[in-house]
């Protein structure tokens, strides 16, 4: 099948009306996705394990050929059109998974030095730690692969996933140069990105992810990156760039 032809399903999970999932919905019109499907209203959290489990049973109702990107929703933003996503998504059967610089956020169970030192001994990339906030695959891989050995409700995903990965090798791949995926906090995007065209650009990649997550509640950068859709930043930027090119190719033929 076309790449460019795969039906896109972009997946949250917020069982309450926190105000960050409107700035998610608000960023993913912005850049053309069409509506993000929210799981969990009003359901009990219970733990890592209530998001994983509702987007597991979800899956399994979805086309194994379409393709599913799951992401927070609470310090998750779009910075790119599905075009741009489906431009840079290699299809297999494993899973495309968000890499960061720190490891082991505070407030969770911490992985192990011998985990820690198994993902550093995959690259030379400071970008080397898995990050389980933005996933992306085709729904087959998603089928095959969640809920990654997770048993109880209150386990922790991202320990999970790192178990998992250490077993099966093959079924991850993280997303080490910020193609889709980019993680704010402990990089050199901390603070804010560069922007240009339209987008935030990191500053370690020069390039514009896709996806941007401020993990470990950096809200100071979260709030930064909100405000392009908030104020219209992103038109506002486009139509200077054309009236720029304009000026100069009327200038150039003048």
């Amino acid at each position: 099948m076309d790449p460019s032809k795969r039906k896109v399903h972009l997946i949250t999970y917020e069982n309450t009306d926190h105000k960050h999932l409107k700035h998610l919905r608000r960023s993913a019109r912005h850049f053309g996705w069409p509506e993000v499907t929210v799981l969990g209203k009003d359901e009990e959290w219970l733990g890592f394990g209530t998001k994983i489990f509702a987007y597991t049973k979800y899956l399994k109702t979805l086309p194994g050929t379409d393709v599913a990107i799951i992401i927070d929703a609470r310090d998750v933003l779009v910075n790119g059109t599905p075009s741009e996503f489906l431009k840079w998504f290699n299809p297999s059967s494993s899973l495309f998974v968000s890499a960061e610089y720190g490891c082991c956020a505070e407030g969770v169970p911490n992985i192990t030095e011998t985990e820690k030192q198994w993902m550093e001994s995959r690259t030379d990339n400071p970008n080397r730690y898995l990050n389980s906030g933005m996933i992306a695959g085709l729904v087959s891989s998603f089928q095959k692969i969640y809920p990654f050995g997770m048993l109880k409700v209150d386990e922790d995903d991202q320990n999970a996933m790192v178990h998992y990965w250490m077993k099966h090798p093959d079924d991850i791949v993280l997303d080490y140069d910020e193609i889709l995926f980019s993680n704010a906090t402990w990089s050199p995007n901390s603070e804010s990105y560069a922007f240009g065209n339209g987008r935030w650009i990191s500053k370690s990649s020069k390039k514009p992810p896709i996806f941007i997550q401020t993990q470990a509640k950096n809200w100071d950068c979260y709030k930064k990156l909100s405000k392009l859709h908030e104020t219209g930043q992103g038109a506002i930027a486009s139509i200077i760039t054309i009236l720029v090119v304009l000026y100069l190719s009327f200038k150039f033929f003048a």
